[in-house]
C-alpha cells in the first residue's frame, strides 16, 4: 500500500486555501538547468506579459539536477505572487526509468516526494474547487484503477485536470470517455488539438472546433477544461524531424478563443521554453538548452521569440475581460502593439544533408502578423517590403488584427504601421533575412519573430 502524502494538518491548510482566479493563464514550462537569475528573469517577464503562472514539466521527478532550480522558481515565485503546478511528463518519466532511474518506475506515484514538498507553498496554483491543481502530459498507460489508487493516497485533496488526449473517445466527449474517467478528474487538457493535423489536431491552423466538443463534454459534466495555444511545432533533433503549422496557428486560435460565447476556465500556452520542439515565447537560456542539434535553429541568439508577447499581453487582458476579439487593446497603453514572423528559407530550398520534415508541405513561403491597436484607431494601414518587392497592403480595425502575404521573396523583410493621416508609426525590420539557399544545412522551420519598434 502506498502512503498517504497527507497529514491533517496538511489536509485542513489545502481546504482552507483561497481559490484561484476564475479565468487564469498559464504557461508550459520545460525544467532545466537554468541559473537562478535566469529562473527570475522568466518569471518577471511572464507576469509582465500578464501570465499568472507556470506549469512545470516535469520529467524525471528524482533527477538530482532539479533540486535546486525548482527551490528556486518556488521561493521566488511566493514573493512574487506568481504561481506554479506541476505537469507530470509520464512519457519522459517512462523513459528515465527505461534509462536507469528506478525512482521514476512508478509512474504518477513516482511524484510524491515532490509533491509531498511543494504542494503547501502558497505559490502553488489552485483551481476552482480551491484545491492544489495537478496536471499531466498523458495518462502514459496508467488505467482508472491506478489513478484511482494514486489519488486515494493525497487523499483526494487536489484539481486534476491531465491531458488524457491519447485516451479512446477523449476528443469525441465520448460518455464511455466520461464514465470511465470522469470520477478521477475536477477537469481535462488538450495537448494535441493546439496545431492542425496529428493524431487528433485541430481541423485547420487555429481551429478550436475539436475543443468545443470536448469542452461541452466537461462543462455537462462540471468539469473544467484548459485549451492549448500554441505558435507551431518544429522538431530536428533527439531522434524526430516534424513540421506542424505554424503559419497564422497562433493569432487564429487567440481570436478564436476570444469570440467563443463561453470562454475555457484556463488557457495554457505551448510553450514558454520548449527550444528543441520551436514553440517558446519565453526566454531560451543557453545553460539549459545544450543540445547541439536543436541549437542550429532555436537559441535565444539567432531565433528570438519574444516579441510575440505584447501581442500574447493584449489577448490575456481581453480573455480575463470577456471582451471579443474586437475589443482587444494593446498593453500599458502603447499606442499598438505587434510582430511578423517568417521562415528563413524558401519551401524551394534543398538541404542535401538534411530530410525534410514530417509536415513540410504545411509551411508556407508567407510573412505572417499580427497587430493589436486601440479604440480610436482608425484608417490604419499595414504594408511589407519582401527582398526588393513591394506587397499589397492591409486596412486594419481597432482591436484583433492578424493576416499574411501572399508570398514572400530571399531577402530583408519589413512590416510599416501606419496612421489614419499616412504618417509611419511603427516598423518591424528583419535581424535574419529569407534565403534562397539551406544557410543552416537543414529545413530550419523555426521562424524568425520581429516585433513592431
Amino acid at each position: 500500500m502506498l502512503p498517504s502524502l497527507f497529514t491533517s494538518s496538511l489536509v485542513a491548510l489545502l481546504a482552507m486555501a483561497g481559490r484561484a482566479h476564475s479565468k487564469a493563464v498559464f504557461a508550459h514550462y520545460m525544467m532545466a538547468g537554468a541559473t537562478q537569475a535566469h529562473l527570475q528573469q522568466d518569471i518577471d517577464d511572464a507576469m509582465g506579459a500578464g501570465f499568472d503562472g507556470f506549469a512545470l514539466n516535469i520529467g524525471d521527478p528524482t533527477g538530482s539536477w532539479m533540486t535546486t532550480p525548482l527551490a528556486q522558481l518556488f521561493k521566488y515565485a511566493e514573493t512574487k505572487g506568481f504561481k506554479l503546478f506541476f505537469s507530470m511528463d509520464l512519457y519522459a518519466a517512462a523513459n528515465a526509468c527505461s534509462g536507469g532511474s528506478s525512482g521514476s518506475c512508478g509512474g504518477p506515484n513516482s511524484y510524491f516526494p515532490l509533491l509531498q514538498k511543494y504542494l503547501g507553498s502558497s505559490a502553488w496554483a489552485r483551481g476552482k474547487n480551491g484545491l492544489p491543481m495537478i496536471s499531466t502530459f498523458s495518462s502514459a498507460g496508467w488505467e482508472k484503477p491506478e489513478w484511482t489508487a494514486w489519488r486515494a493516497t493525497l487523499a483526494g485533496q487536489m484539481y486534476f485536470i491531465p491531458d488524457f488526449d491519447e485516451t479512446e473517445g477523449y476528443y469525441q466527449a465520448a460518455t464511455g470517455w466520461w464514465d470511465y474517467w470522469g470520477s478521477n478528474v475536477e477537469g481535462v487538457f488538450s495537448w494535441d488539438s493546439a496545431w492542425p493535423s496529428g493524431i487528433a489536431g485541430s481541423l485547420s491552423e487555429g481551429d478550436i472546433s475539436v475543443d468545443k466538443t470536448v469542452m461541452a463534454g466537461a462543462s455537462a459534466r462540471g468539469k473544467g477544461y484548459m485549451m492549448p495555444v500554441s505558435s507551431l511545432q518544429y522538431k530536428n533533433a533527439y531522434g524526430g524531424n516534424w513540421y506542424r503549422a505554424g503559419n497564422l496557428n497562433l493569432p487564429t486560435r487567440m481570436k478564436n478563443i476570444l469570440d467563443m460565447a463561453t470562454p475555457p476556465e484556463y488557457v495554457e500556452f505551448i510553450t514558454w521554453n520548449d527550444g528543441p520542439e520551436s514553440h517558446y515565447i519565453g526566454n531560451i537560456w543557453p545553460e539549459a538548452n545544450g543540445d547541439e542539434a536543436a541549437g542550429k535553429y532555436a537559441s535565444q541568439a539567432s531565433a528570438p521569440h519574444k516579441a510575440w508577447l505584447p501581442v500574447i499581453s493584449s489577448f490575456i487582458t481581453a480573455y480575463k475581460s470577456s471582451l471579443p476579439s474586437t475589443s482587444a487593446v494593446p498593453p500599458s497603453s502603447a499606442a499598438a502593439v505587434g510582430a511578423m514572423w517568417y521562415s528563413t528559407i524558401l519551401k524551394t530550398a534543398s538541404c542535401p544533408s538534411d530530410t525534410k520534415p514530417g509536415g513540410f508541405s504545411l509551411a508556407k513561403d508567407q510573412i505572417n502578423w499580427s497587430i493589436v491597436l486601440p479604440k480610436n484607431a482608425n484608417g490604419y494601414t499595414v504594408s511589407f517590403t519582401s527582398g526588393s518587392t513591394q506587397l499589397a497592403s492591409a486596412n486594419l480595425v481597432p482591436g484583433f488584427n492578424y493576416g499574411a502575404t501572399s508570398t514572400i521573396k530571399a531577402g530583408a523583410q519589413k512590416m510599416v504601421l501606419k496612421d489614419g493621416s499616412g504618417k509611419t508609426l511603427l516598423t518591424a525590420a528583419s535581424t535574419r533575412d529569407v534565403s534562397s539557399g539551406c544557410p543552416d544545412g537543414i529545413y530550419n522551420l523555426n521562424p524568425q519573430v520581429v516585433g513592431l519598434k
